[in-house]
């Protein structure tokens, strides 16, 4: 315990170094500069407005938390941010997977629910707002959900919270960040499409990787022509989804972004190297999905049609592969 206090105090000292030249140094970002995760330097932040706390049961601690008015569900890789507001009562918890009542019951968010392993509260001022939000981390720290209150049950989800909170017995100064790899254990075969029927016989036709079509030009004409799609993000042993027409792109510094009312995408755009266009078959249907790739052969982001309207997308597919 002495050497992992000792860890603790000197971590807390880098890190609030680290934090008075470089106040617009993300946490995210200052874990790898460090060399610590981001877990581990948030513990190092506890006090009246970070807080530990342990959750034993998965299930009761959603159910809970949908009782609150409005949230925000984050996840990220390196270069993908994926963020979706809902109300708590549209949304239903099982087994590994948060669905929405408003989509035909459709997927919010999926995870491994056996790699979340810290739980964090956090409340902070950030561009004069007040920000709480509960922050979730893998067995090496690094971040799998942050989920943000947007709406006004602020004692409500305080309450949430007390439920929860535990001293800090210097769990993380345990782990050691350098020696861990990320798991990697979301994939494709990840991504709960509508359209494959699990107990029927659901192949992709071809999967061929396009040069002429990048993440621009598909959201550009799904935007000029009003198509309703599905958006899903691979984040880390997390994938979560958006449904719906997008209505604003728009550019911050090598950042693309979707900039809606309940709906954020935000893609360093030059690290979308490699674009994946297959095309799926379920009972003599075919169905298109367009994938983004980075240098590493990772899928970070994909776009699919929604159920119903799978024709605008389909049109919208058959253009781009006749582009030059």
């Amino acid at each position: 315990m002495i050497d992992k206090i000792k860890r603790f105090n000197s971590l807390k000292l880098d890190w609030k170094n680290f934090q008075s030249n470089n106040k617009k140094t993300r946490i995210r970002d200052a874990s790898n500069i460090l060399g610590f995760s981001e877990a581990e330097i948030l513990s190092t932040e506890i006090n009246e407005t970070v807080k530990y706390l342990s959750v034993d049961d998965l299930d009761g601690f959603f159910n809970h938390m949908f009782s609150i008015d409005k949230l925000m569900f984050l996840i990220r890789s390196n270069y993908v941010v994926h963020e979706i507001v809902v109300e708590g009562k549209n949304l239903y918890f099982d087994s590994d997977t948060i669905f929405s009542k408003k989509n035909n019951g459709q997927p919010l968010l999926k995870f491994n629910r056996k790699l979340l392993m810290f739980f964090f509260y956090q409340k902070k001022i950030h561009s004069k707002r007040e920000l709480r939000s509960i922050q979730i981390f893998d067995k090496m720290g690094s971040s799998v959900i942050k989920i943000y209150l947007k709406g006004r049950d602020k004692k409500e989800f305080d309450k949430l919270v007390s439920s929860y909170v535990v001293d800090y017995q210097y769990q993380l100064q345990g782990v050691d960040f350098k020696s861990h790899s990320q798991s990697g254990g979301i994939n494709l075969g990840s991504v709960d499409f509508y359209f494959r029927n699990k107990k029927s016989t659901d192949y992709i036709v071809s999967n061929d990787i396009v040069s002429n079509i990048n993440l621009r030009i598909v959201l550009n004409n799904i935007l000029k022509n009003k198509i309703s799609v599905q958006i899903y993000a691979l984040g880390l042993d997390a994938v979560q989804y958006f449904y719906g027409q997008i209505k604003n792109i728009v550019d911050y510094g090598p950042w693309i972004n979707i900039i809606d009312k309940g709906f954020n995408l935000h893609v360093l755009e030059k690290s979308l190297t490699k674009c994946v266009l297959s095309k799926h078959c379920n009972y003599e249907k075919y169905f298109y999905s367009v994938d983004f790739l980075d240098n590493n052969g990772r899928y970070l982001l994909g776009i699919t049609s929604t159920q119903g309207k799978e024709e605008s997308f389909i049109q919208m597919v058959n253009h781009l592969k006749g582009l030059k």
